[in-house]
């Protein structure tokens, strides 16, 4: 049963679009990766240009250098005008930071034989649909997986210099029935406030944080007349995994919290401009994942040896980038903030 190779990847993707919020199949279940699912929000990525300058859409190898000027420190300013002829002055140069892809992630390599194509009731172009949403979901979690204790490697510091996680209780627990505390949030918008941050803070994370959130939305007043369901400041992302993810982490509970834009998934595709191709039996092109809006770089080829059939698969070049954290000077009480910061919500 031969494939129009010509049209295969424009059809498929229309038709991705079409049975991606389908319930009830196995091979279409996505899982919450929230952290993921966060960096890709449009809260986080909102005007940043440095995904888009890294992949141009030519599938060549792009390099980007950031610069940046360290502000002065408190300790800079004095208390006294000189002459500011006596003065040498201090020179300011350019700080570079170089965003990088150091990971890469590809699925199984589906055989689908003439044989079994000629079994199904469905249409091919459905079967078709469902084998490349079910890989969506494996890769999502493998690189949910791999970037998130690289998260925790590149957090940078509270104001105060602690590299936390801060630790908070965000639940009271009487006699097995919990309500939120809102406290723990305060002091973590604290927390935030004070590294200078702007804007609505992501958060990301499971247990007690998630249990905290929920509780939150139902809550009304508690016991000294504060309004629970008006406290959440933040825009919130359950993530599944992270709690096993950093089973080995210092503090249980750990969440995420970030300033929009601070942290951000790159990603490369190399099937594109003249490097994308499709031929009488094969197709090397991108494919988007209709639930994210993440690229991938699909190949598709009619493979002529015995069980005759095509072979599929879907990869992607990606990376981590977080604010650098050197963007203050050793002398500021600033020193390694970059507005990636790590958490822990307990029970009191």
């Amino acid at each position: 049963m031969p494939i129009s190779f010509d049209e295969f990847c424009l059809n498929l993707q229309e038709n991705l679009n079409a049975v991606a919020g389908e319930n009830g199949n196995p091979i279409l279940n996505r899982q919450p990766t929230g952290f993921i699912d966060a960096l890709v929000s449009s809260e986080n990525t909102a005007g940043m240009e440095v995904d888009s300058l890294l992949d141009k859409g030519d599938g060549k190898i792009n390099t980007v250098q950031l610069k940046y000027l360290k502000p002065d420190s408190v300790s800079d300013a004095t208390s006294t005008i000189t002459d500011l002829c006596e003065e040498a002055g201090v020179e300011h140069a350019y700080v570079y930071d170089e965003p990088e892809l150091t990971e890469e992630v590809a699925s199984s390599v589906t055989l689908v034989t003439e044989d079994q194509i000629r079994t199904l009731c469905e249409s091919g172009q459905e079967f078709w649909n469902r084998l490349v949403l079910g890989k969506m979901n494996s890769v999502m979690r493998k690189m949910n997986e791999t970037l998130i204790p690289q998260f925790v490697s590149g957090a940078g510091s509270f104001w105060n210099g602690d590299a936390g996680p801060n630790s908070y209780a965000f639940l009271n627990n009487d006699s097995g029935i919990y309500s939120p505390d809102v406290n723990g949030e305060v002091m973590m918008m604290r927390d935030i406030q004070n590294t200078g941050a702007v804007g609505r803070p992501i958060v990301v994370g499971g247990g007690n944080i998630d249990h905290y959130r929920r509780l939150q939305q139902y809550g009304c007043c508690n016991n000294v007349g504060l309004d629970n369901s008006k406290i959440a400041d933040f825009d919130f992302y359950y993530d599944q995994f992270m709690d096993s993810v950093l089973a080995s982490a210092s503090e249980d509970n750990m969440f995420f919290a970030w300033a929009p834009r601070a942290a951000q998934l790159l990603t490369k595709c190399y099937n594109k401009g003249q490097f994308a191709k499709t031929g009488s039996d094969f197709t090397f092109n991108t494919i988007v994942d209709p639930r994210t809006g993440i690229e991938y770089d699909f190949e598709l080829f009619y493979d002529k040896c015995s069980p005759r059939g095509y072979k599929m698969r879907i990869s992607l070049r990606y990376g981590l980038w977080q604010l650098p954290l050197d963007m203050f000077k050793s002398t500021d009480d600033r020193y390694q903030v970059n507005y990636n910061m790590l958490f822990a919500a307990t029970v009191s």
